[in-house]
């Protein structure tokens, strides 16, 4: 294995361990509110 497969394999291994971070916090009601703008574009009953 060279040494861009495995920065690869371990940015994917990171990539899956926030998104099950996220879900786990989702499940237990304890993800927090991010900081942002309101879109107030009307999506035209989308």
């Amino acid at each position: 294995m060279e040494g861009n497969d495995a920065k690869e394999i371990l940015k994917v291994i990171g990539n899956y361990s926030k998104a099950l971070d996220l879900l786990d916090d989702y499940d237990h009601t304890t993800l927090e509110k991010i900081n942002g703008n309101i879109d107030e574009r009307n999506l035209g009953g989308i």
